[in-house]
């Protein structure tokens, strides 16, 4: 038995415009789409380039590198959290994404405030906030844009609309082309009070993958990345400074006060001394002379060095507190360090420590 159903003429007017909608998401779904890979193709041609141009200038002796320093990475042993090219203090647990909370116990399932916006060169565009939103999200897109200056800035921003704890003291940065380019300035402004809170963080060089550590937990306001990019390529013989962000994430976390590092120095040849300068690398240049000389002055936070590290004991400490230079026995080739990542409950973001040292002949 058939029976006819008919529409009214408002059902079909309904319907219509549903097909009509969805036809046009699916065509702005699919210009997304097509954006994204565009941008994906974009900057896998830019990582070949900019890796072939790195390979071709340290094959020219056009990068100076300093054979003195060693660079921490995870075969140091200590209690410390390492992210790209730095080492912190350790997480007691793991730190909290202020703007992307976890939202149930299955891994990587988040929800983005979407009160805080992002900017760069003053421009708001909503696919920025795939910098701030975590990596897991499906929709996130591949953020690479090419400047006709080297001089960019980056902004977040807090519209007070933010529920929910808004605290952080630790910056993790995610670049595409690792090295590209310099952090000449960071400016967090905190809302903790009446009278705005100002922390500047200056003069990074390089950035790769790091995090940034601040003396206190601060209440998001605003946030400025002054930043020079250092690689250039010609684009239809015109200059353009290529940059790209996989992440920043804004982390607010609780360090172990306990945190330190291992360093352990090895050379082919007898090492006779230790000159006196010894210096930390951390994301904002070379910290000079750490080790204190005098022993009024020397206590818990001091950098120690020891002629053995063996079966994961320090042993043969050297008294740090002489004026002059360190002289070692005569059959030594390597030495240790013991280097605290908390000075007065202040984290210490590093990424290696320096010895200038004199070999025998």
């Amino acid at each position: 038995m058939k029976t006819d159903f008919k529409m009214t003429s408002q059902e079909l007017n309904n319907l219509v415009d549903n097909a009509n909608d969805n036809i046009k998401q699916l065509s702005t779904d699919i210009n997304s789409l097509k954006e994204d890979i565009k941008n994906k193709l974009i900057l896998t041609n830019l990582e070949t380039s900019y890796t072939n141009d790195i390979l071709q200038d340290i094959l020219s002796g056009g990068y100076q590198i300093d054979n003195n320093l060693h660079l921490f990475d995870m075969n140091n042993k200590g209690i410390f959290d390492i992210f790209g090219t730095t080492i912190h203090p350790k997480f007691i647990k793991p730190p909290i994404n202020i703007l992307n909370i976890k939202t149930s116990t299955v891994e990587n399932h988040f929800f983005y405030r979407s009160e805080v916006k992002i900017s760069i060169n003053g421009e708001y565009h909503e696919d920025y906030t795939s910098i701030l939103k975590h990596d897991s999200f499906d929709d996130n897109k591949t953020i690479i844009k090419e400047f006709s200056s080297p001089n960019i800035s980056i902004s977040i921003e807090n519209t007070d609309n933010f529920l929910g704890d808004s605290l952080f003291n630790v910056i993790e940065i995610d670049p595409y082309l690792n090295g590209s380019f310099d952090i000449q300035e960071v400016i967090i402004t905190s809302n903790d009070s009446l009278e705005p809170t100002i922390t500047t963080l200056t003069n990074i060089k390089s950035v790769g993958q790091m995090r940034l550590a601040l003396k206190d937990k601060m209440s998001l306001h605003k946030i400025v990345f002054k930043i020079k990019i250092n690689y250039s390529i010609f684009k239809n013989d015109i200059k353009v400074y290529p940059f790209g962000l996989k992440h920043i994430y804004l982390l607010n976390a609780d360090f172990y006060p306990e945190s330190y590092i291992i360093a352990n120095i090895k050379k082919d040849s007898i090492i006779s001394r230790i000159e006196n300068n010894i210096r930390l690398k951390t994301p904002e240049g070379l910290q000079e002379d750490v080790i204190k000389h005098n022993a009024a002055e020397a206590s818990d936070n001091d950098i120690e060095l020891y002629l053995r590290y063996e079966n994961g004991m320090l042993q043969h400490k050297i008294d740090p507190n002489q004026k002059d230079d360190y002289d070692l026995a005569y059959n030594t080739t390597d030495f240790s360090a013991k280097i605290p990542l908390m000075i007065s409950m202040i984290p210490k973001v590093l990424l290696g420590i320096s010895f200038d040292v004199k070999l025998r002949k």
